[in-house]
């Protein structure tokens, strides 16, 4: 087993620089630039959008093709999208538009392929119409993209954008988690199609005086940010709230991703400021649709959201103006963040966010030769997993090692650990012989005002940690790490409705009671198809999306690729194999319980896209290797 499993971690090794995505949004916007809708959809004067507002009404038009079989079709149009426009339609407002969305038929336009006559020649009663189409791109990385098609000739705020999946890479895996995932993408994607797009910055406008504002005075600035060049969102409410947020009154607003090329750069929140923002340009397994998020959906001047209808998030909180504004890790290879950064590479320890395993920037040498100098911390353009972090080396999450992912199975303590919701990531020595992460249940408790308890499950049996440090546990030989349950129980550890319910449920004491016909820890989900029998359908028959012709052509493409894959993986699976092994013979002596060692479950990154504009897509967990991922375009997880 051992001998097999060196062989197929060898292969995923060699995979690895195959398996990463970028965004694809504004590449998509590039090339097919918004226009301004040809006549007024409201009585509002134009220079003064700011009267009653009422929930926003989103309406999907879909032009799936023959790219589908029915049952995906049915998952995008009777669970993923609906979700989405749920989400937004509860946590939005906008002025309405007094007319009907109508394109009469003197000049046949089109917005990504798609006549928008043909959609809107009826008229739409809606705030913003939604045409959602799907391809099979193999040559792109990306799960989902989104663009703007029309924007309003009275505010400028959008009323027809498009979003596209692409089922190439999405809709891999069976579980309910990958429906989360393809939920965030497809959120993810809405958010550009709504707003957040560098396109759309010349048409935002003043929340408070109604009045346009300018891309170049008013909106964004360019500043130098540790040796290299950071543009920044200076709009408002969002520079107030991220300056109480991260505690630093000089903060000039929203650093923007600079990474990435047309895909990513300049549309997504800076990775390594904000981490697991929805809204950044690749994305970890705890994704949070935060405040910032709409924060800056309200600073475009168009819409009033709900706040209560944000995820929490702790990355980089109260940690100052020098968090923002410093490397991550100075010249001595040490960083003054540890509680955020780590410094020596290839090391198991949990995610930041405890969500998950996680390895310390990444577990394969990778040293390309076109690195920022100004990232070149380790002084021989090593490069780690998520680059779009600045290439800083923080706890990166293994895919097939997520806590809460119910598919995953015991890794490093059998018996001893669970995986479900209550579940976190903590770090001892038990059983192990060495610091090494672990999958345990756990609840807090509030014993006084302020004053928390965390109790932690291991096994059959409970410890109660009421301080930081180290606890023995009855059955097992080592320690296990107690957090420090007041700081532990009030972030990473808290309880919270995920994005408030999504409108179908009521929140109470961090938990949904969702309506009749959700159900989900966020009531996203419904009851109208069984997605694992999508997720089945498309395993078991995946011929069923091609046409014979796609059939021909698609037995060619892998025969070739096969052959050069053969070739490739000749070439470099005896290097690959040999560091593995010796790897391994290096950590032989570890404890016999052990089913894998954390330092040799090596696996590979997938990045969900952003782009995401991409979708969220997920690997199919695997046992016996934790695997690391980060996903944006929705590129693949």
């Amino acid at each position: 087993m051992a001998k097999k499993l060196s062989t197929f971690l060898c292969l995923l090794i060699i995979l690895l620089p195959l398996l990463t995505h970028g965004c694809q949004h504004d590449q998509d916007q590039l090339e097919r630039p918004f226009k301004i809708f040809p006549q007024s959809l409201t009585d509002h004067p134009s220079d003064r959008m700011l009267a009653t507002t009422a929930p926003i009404r989103i309406s999907a038009f879909y032009h799936l093709g023959n790219v589908l079989n029915d049952r995906i079709k049915s998952a995008i149009t009777n669970q993923i999208m609906p979700a989405a426009i749920a989400y937004y339609q509860s946590a939005l407002k906008v002025v309405r538009l007094t007319r009907q969305i109508s394109m009469g038929n003197s000049e046949t336009q089109y917005c990504a392929g798609v006549n928008v006559q043909s959609a809107l020649y009826d008229g739409v009663d809606a705030d913003i119409v939604l045409l959602v189409t799907a391809v099979r791109d193999t040559s792109s990385d990306y799960v989902a993209s989104a663009s703007t098609c029309y924007i309003s000739n009275d505010n400028y705020r959008p009323i027809v954008g498009h979003i596209k999946y692409n089922i190439a890479y999405g809709f891999t895996d069976d579980t309910t988690y990958n429906f989360e995932g393809q939920l965030y993408a497809t959120l993810h994607e809405l958010g550009h199609a709504l707003g957040f797009s560098a396109g759309l910055y010349d048409f935002y406008i003043n929340p408070t005086t109604g009045a346009r504002l300018s891309a170049s005075s008013d909106v964004l600035i360019a500043k130098t940010v540790n040796g290299v060049s950071q543009y920044v969102l200076t709009v408002e409410p969002l520079r107030t709230k991220l300056r109480n947020y991260f505690g630093c009154s000089t903060l000039e607003g929203a650093y923007i991703e600079q990474q990435g090329g047309a895909g990513s750069a300049g549309s997504h929140f800076e990775r390594r400021i904000f981490m697991n923002e929805m809204m950044t340009s690749s994305t970890n397994t705890d994704t949070k649709l935060t405040e910032f998020y709409l924060a800056l959906l309200e600073s475009t001047g168009w819409y009033t959201p709900d706040y209560t209808m944000a995820e929490p998030i702790f990355w980089g909180k109260g940690q100052g103006c020098n968090f923002l504004d410093t490397k991550c890790l100075d010249t001595n290879k040490a960083t003054a963040f540890p509680t955020h950064y780590c410094t020596t590479l290839d090391v198991d320890r949990c995610s930041f966010s405890n969500e998950a395993y996680a390895v310390c920037g990444t577990n394969y040498v990778y040293k390309p030769p076109n690195l920022n100098s100004a990232w070149n911390y380790w002084g021989d353009n090593t490069a780690v997993i998520d680059i779009f972090a600045d290439n800083c080396p923080y706890y990166y999450a293994y895919q097939n090692a997520v806590c809460r992912d119910a598919s995953n199975t015991d890794i490093n303590l059998p018996g001893g650990e669970y995986f479900g919701q209550e579940s976190n990531c903590f770090t001892g020595t038990l059983g192990t012989g060495s610091t090494a992460p672990f999958c345990l249940k756990n609840t807090c408790t509030e014993v006084s005002a302020g004053v928390y308890n965390v109790i932690i499950t291991v096994g059959s049996t409970s410890v109660t940690c009421t301080a930081a440090g180290s606890v023995s546990v009855t059955g097992y030989s080592g320690t296990l790490t107690c957090p420090d349950p007041n700081t532990y129980c009030t972030t990473t550890g808290s309880v919270y409705c995920p994005r408030g319910c999504m409108g179908k449920g009521t929140c109470s004491n961090g938990v949904c009671t969702c309506n009749s016909g959700y159900s989900g820890v966020d009531c996203a989900y419904t009851g109208t198809i069984s997605f694992t029998e999508v997720q089945d359908k498309y395993v078991s028959s995946p011929s069923d999306i091609y046409t014979p012709e796609e059939k021909s052509e698609k037995k060619k493409v892998i025969i070739i690729a096969v052959v050069a894959s053969v070739v490739g993986v000749l070439a470099l699976g005896a290097i690959a194999c040999i560091v593995i092994r010796m790897r391994r013979a290096k950590m032989r002596g570890m404890a016999a319980n052990r089913q894998v060692s954390p330092s040799n479950g090596n696996g590979y990154p997938v990045s969900q896209s952003n782009d995401y504009n991409g979708g969220f897509a997920m690997q199919q967990p695997q046992m016996n290797q934790q695997q690391p991922y980060a996903y944006g375009s929705l590129p693949r997880r």
